[in-house]
C-alpha cells in the first residue's frame, strides 16, 4: 500500500483502540465516546474458544453497560518482551483487521469491534458467531452438496479478492477459519473469514509448520519447501497464490471431508515438481461434476503463477451463479398516455389490481391488467407531485409542489380535505407515505420531512416538522410504526416517533447506518428493515437479519433511482439511460436479473403481493406515458 493509504489505515487502527482498565476480578472495563459519558461496559471472560494464529481466543460477555448480555470473541496476542511499542507483525495484523472491518467488507469477514492493550498483551475484540466453524460442521455432518459448496466458496473467493486488492494475503485459509453466520436448513450458507495471518512470514519447513500448530494440508507445497519450481513471484503475490491453493483444498475438503493428498507428503512433493498428476479420485468418488473438479485442479496447480486469482475463480464456469430469472419474461398488460412535461409517478393498490398514476396536471386510477381508466381528477390550479394509497385502499393522500397535502376518496377519486399550501417545494424527489396502521402520514422533500398524526382518517391542522440541510432519497415506517426510516445523503437514519427506553434502562435515540461507499442512490424497503445502496458499479444490500452491508450485484450502467417492491422481495433500478432492471433482494448471492425493453423511464413500482406487475412511468418523444407489464414465470420465493 502506498504511504497515503498506509497513513489513513494507521488512523483507522488508532481510532479502533478501546480505552481499557482491568478490574480486580480480571473484568475488562471500557469507557469511551462511543458509549457516551459515564456509560462503562464491563466484559467478563466466560470460556476458551480455541487458538488462532499466534494467540488464544476467549468468549466474553457484557455484564454491565449498554451492551449488557451481548457476547464477543477476544483474541489474546502476547507482546514481545523486549519491545515497549507494539510489534510490527502485530501492527500489520491490526491494520488488516481494521481495513477489512469497514462497512463495505463486513459481510465477508469476522468484524473487529476494537482492540486494546496491556503491558504484556494485545487483545482484539471480534463479533462472536455461535454456529462455530465450517471444519467442525463438516466433521459432524459430512460433506456438503456441490450447489451449497459453490455458494460457500464464492464467498471465500469474494473475501480473498478484497484481501488481495489491499496487497495483503490471508496466509492461513482453511475451513476452521471460516466462521458460520447462517446455515441450512432454514437459511442460506453465509460464512465469514477469520483468523488472519496477514503479517509477512518467512517460508516454513514442514517441521516448523507442525511446531507452530499449522494445518499443513491446506498449505501450498512451495510454502512448505516441497516444490523445486521457481516462478520468481514477488513475495506478496506468492502469498496470494498460496491463498488460492488453500481455497482449492478448502473446496476439496467441503466436498469430500478429506485432503487431496491425504497425509502422503511424498506424493505432494512429486506433484509439486511435476512428477505425477493431481489426485481426483476422492472428488470423482463423491460424484463431483467435471467443471468443479477442473476448478479444484486449477486452484491447486503445481505452478503458483498459473493458479487463477480470486476474480478469475469467481468467473470460472462452475463458480458462476444461475440466473433465477432465466425462465422469466414479461408482456405489456396495459399502457396509458398522460399530459404534462414530466414522467408520471406510479403507485399500486394493496391487491395490485389498480394503479394510481400521478402526472403533474391529472390523477388517474386505472386497472392494472387492462389500462381502463376507473376515475380521474384534474385541476388547473394544482401541480401534483406524489401520492400514497392508505393500507385499507380507502383513501389517497396527494402531495402537491406547493406543499399542499390533500386527502381523496380512493374509489371515487373525490377530494375530501386539504392542508396548506406551505410553500413551493425545491426541485428533487418528494414522498408521501402512510404508516402500516394508517394512523400517520409522512411527507418529505429536500430539506424537510413532516409527520402527520391523523384524527381517525382525517388530517390534523398541522404536522410535526423537521428541517435541515439534507436530501431525502427514500423513506418507510418500520413494521411496528414506532420509527420512520429515512435514507439521507450519507446514511440511513432510524428516527423514533416517540422516545423509547431499552430493557436495560438506556434511552434509545436516533440510529444511523452509514453507507458502505459513496453513492447517489438508496432505497428503503416497505417495512423499513432492509436497504439498497448503489454506487457507479455495484448494488449493496443491507438485510436486517444480517446487520451489515453486502456488495451484491454489478450493474454495467450507473443507477439513477431504485425502489423496493411492495413485498420487499425485489428491487427495481433505473439506470442513467432510463432502462429498468429487476433484482432479487433477499438472496445471499448474485442470482441474476431481469431487464425490460422500455427506455427513458423515470418512475417505477412493483405490485403487491408477489410482484405480478411492474409499472413504468416514462417520457418518450410523444410525451409522458405509463406502461404496465405483467411478469410471467417467476414468483420470488423469499
Amino acid at each position: 500500500m502506498n504511504a497515503m493509504i498506509d497513513d489513513d489505515t494507521m488512523q483507522l487502527v488508532q481510532s479502533a483502540e478501546l480505552a481499557v482498565r482491568i478490574g480486580p476480578d480480571e473484568t475488562v472495563i471500557h469507557a469511551g465516546a462511543d458509549n457516551g459519558p459515564g456509560k462503562e461496559e464491563h466484559w467478563k471472560s466466560e470460556s476458551y474458544l480455541g487458538s488462532g494464529g499466534v494467540g488464544l481466543v476467549f468468549r466474553e460477555k457484557c455484564i454491565v453497560g449498554p451492551s449488557f448480555g451481548q457476547l464477543r470473541a477476544v483474541k489474546e496476542i502476547p507482546r514481545p518482551r523486549t519491545k515497549k511499542d507494539i510489534d510490527v507483525d502485530i501492527m500489520n495484523e491490526l491494520k488488516g483487521l481494521t481495513i477489512l472491518s469497514q462497512p463495505q467488507y463486513e459481510a465477508y469477514f469476522v468484524k473487529t469491534l476494537g482492540w486494546y492493550q496491556t503491558p504484556s498483551k494485545v487483545f482484539v475484540a471480534m463479533e462472536f458467531l455461535p454456529h462455530g466453524n465450517l471444519h467442525s460442521h463438516l466433521m459432524d455432518q459430512g460433506p456438503i452438496p456441490e450447489a451449497q459448496a459453490r455458494l460457500v466458496i464464492r464467498q471465500v473467493f469474494r473475501g480473498l479478492a478484497y484481501i488481495h486488492q489491499h496487497n495483503l494475503a490471508h496466509r492461513g485459509l482453511k475451513p476452521s477459519n471460516l466462521l458460520i453466520r447462517t446455515q441450512p436448513p432454514g437459511n442460506e450458507w453465509w460464512i465469514k473469514i477469520g483468523d488472519f495471518g496477514i503479517s509477512k512470514r518467512p517460508k516454513r519447513t514442514i517441521s516448523m509448520s507442525l511446531a507452530a500448530g499449522d494445518t499443513i494440508g491446506f498449505m501450498a507445497p512451495e510454502i512448505l519447501g516441497l516444490s523445486g519450481i521457481t516462478d520468481d513471484l514477488a513475495p506478496d503475490i506468492a502469498a496470494q497464490k498460496g491463498d488460492m491453493w488453500a481455497a482449492g483444498e478448502t473446496l476439496h475438503f467441503m466436498l469430500t471431508c478429506a485432503h487431496s493428498f491425504g497425509e502422503d507428503l511424498e506424493a505432494l512433493r512429486e506433484y509439486s515438481n511435476d512428477g505425477r498428476s493431481f489426485p481426483n479420485e476422492r472428488l470423482q468418488g463423491q460424484g463431483v461434476s467435471s467443471p468443479c473438479v477442473s476448478l479444484v485442479q486449477d486452484l491447486m496447480c503445481s505452478h503458483p503463477k498459473l493458479r487463477p486469482d480470486a476474480e478469475q475463480s469467481l468467473d470460472h464456469i462452475w463458480s458462476r451463479m444461475i440466473n433465477h430469472y432465466s425462465t422469466s419474461y414479461s408482456r405489456i398488460s396495459s399502457q396509458i398516455r398522460c399530459r404534462g412535461l414530466e414522467a408520471p409517478s406510479v403507485t399500486f393498490s394493496r391487491d395490485g389490481e389498480r394503479l394510481l398514476v400521478v402526472s403533474p396536471e391529472k390523477l388517474y386510477l386505472i386497472e392494472s391488467n387492462s389500462g381502463s381508466v376507473i376515475k380521474s381528477y384534474e385541476a388547473s390550479d394544482r401541480t401534483f407531485a406524489s401520492a400514497a394509497i392508505s393500507p385499507d385502499d380507502t383513501f389517497i393522500m396527494v402531495l402537491e409542489d406547493s406543499g399542499r397535502l390533500s386527502r381523496f376518496d380512493a374509489k371515487k377519486l373525490k377530494l375530501l380535505e386539504e392542508r396548506g399550501p406551505f410553500g413551493k417545494m425545491p426541485a428533487g424527489d418528494c414522498f408521501v407515505l402512510y404508516s402500516h396502521d394508517g394512523h400517520c402520514v409522512a411527507t418529505a422533500h429536500t430539506g424537510n420531512f413532516v409527520i402527520w398524526r391523523l384524527k381517525g382518517s382525517a388530517l390534523p391542522t398541522a404536522g410535526t416538522w423537521r428541517t435541515g440541510n439534507f436530501t431525502v432519497r427514500s423513506m418507510a415506517f418500520t413494521t411496528d410504526d414506532k420509527n420512520i426510516v429515512l435514507a439521507l445523503d450519507r446514511a440511513v437514519h432510524i428516527i423514533p416517533l416517540e422516545p423509547a427506553i431499552t430493557g436495560t434502562g438506556y434511552t434509545r435515540g436516533e440510529e444511523m447506518i452509514k453507507y458502505p461507499v459513496f453513492g447517489p442512490v438508496t432505497a428503503v424497503s416497505p417495512d423499513g428493515a432492509d436497504y439498497a445502496h448503489c454506487d457507479s458499479d455495484y448494488i449493496y444490500l443491507w438485510r436486517d437479519n444480517a446487520q451489515c452491508w453486502r456488495r451484491q450485484y454489478y450493474h454495467s450502467v450507473p443507477t439513477s433511482a431504485a425502489s423496493y417492491s411492495a413485498s420487499g422481495a425485489t428491487i427495481a433500478t433505473i439506470d442513467s439511460r432510463g432502462g429498468v432492471t429487476l433484482w432479487r433482494a433477499r438472496s445471499m448471492s448474485e442470482v441474476g436479473c431481469m431487464k425490460f425493453p422500455e427506455e427513458m423511464v423515470a418512475r417505477v413500482a412493483v405490485s403487491p403481493p408477489l410482484g405480478k406487475y411492474i409499472a413504468l412511468g416514462l417520457m418518450d418523444q410523444k410525451g409522458p406515458r405509463v406502461v404496465v407489464r405483467e411478469i410471467l414465470s417467476f414468483v420470488p420465493s423469499d
